[in-house]
């Protein structure tokens, strides 16, 4: 039985607020409802979690509201997969779900009234998510796509996430990493060729860069007790090559 929602979004507390509320008010359930706050457009980065994220859940409601194309003829899906259902605009955000997806149902806004042209997340989305805690089935609000197809983004040579310590989590999957432990690694990026070494863990590289095997099952960068993100002068979405 369904009865976790976690909310991701771009949105200040206010409206995430108003999300909550709208669920609660839709479905009565005893529910658990989290809340996590990602950079603002940042589609690569919601990408990214939701993919760590979802891997650590089960039966569970994603709410996923990364929408600067609100409002216009964007496209809107539910996606199940692996016991949970990610409800959102398909503009790329799920593109790290792409593999054996079970279900995708392309979200009709001509079932729902009363509706913001600014504000599907809590006018669509949060209703479909309290409709289905009720017991409603995704198919309910649109129709179902037999192709099973969701606009990817190609992230392989991009940055995905820079956390709050400023390690850089790339696009690049951990067996991409051929290197032996202390081995000389060559960044390229924004023009620059930058020297750093292929390391276990942070700590044993305390003056070069270090190139490791991340727990997210993707290849990090990162400095010892310093900020690689804001050596480097990259953003999320930057192309970086590791060679």
């Amino acid at each position: 039985m369904l009865n976790t929602v976690i909310i991701l979004t771009d949105f200040e507390d206010f409206y995430t607020l108003q999300i909550t509320g709208k669920i609660l008010s839709v479905s009565q359930k005893n529910l658990q409802i989290r809340t996590l706050r990602v950079r603002n457009y940042s589609v690569i980065e919601v990408s990214f979690l939701i993919s760590q994220i979802s891997k650590f859940f089960e039966k569970t409601i994603f709410v996923c509201v990364i929408d600067p194309y609100v409002g216009t003829k964007r496209r809107a899906v539910i996606i199940e997969k692996d016991g949970n259902l990610f409800v959102g605009p398909d503009n790329g955000i799920f593109s790290m779900l792409a593999q054996n997806i079970n279900r995708v149902v392309e979200i009709d806004e001509n079932k729902f009234s009363n509706i913001s042209k600014t504000f599907h997340g809590r006018d669509i989305f949060a209703v479909i998510a309290g409709e289905i805690l009720n017991g409603k089935m995704p198919d309910n609000f649109g129709k179902t796509d037999k192709t099973k197809k969701i606009k990817v983004l190609n992230l392989k040579d991009k940055i995905l996430y820079i956390d709050n310590f400023g390690n850089i989590i790339t696009g690049l999957r951990n067996e991409y990493a051929k290197f032996k432990v202390g081995e000389e690694v060559k960044l390229k990026i924004k023009g620059r060729e930058i020297s750093a070494r292929f390391v276990e863990t942070f700590a044993d590289e305390k003056e070069k860069l270090g190139v490791y095997c991340g727990s997210s099952g993707f290849i990090e960068i990162g400095k010892f007790r310093k900020n690689a993100g804001e050596i480097l002068k990259v953003k999320v979405g930057d192309k970086l090559e590791i060679c």
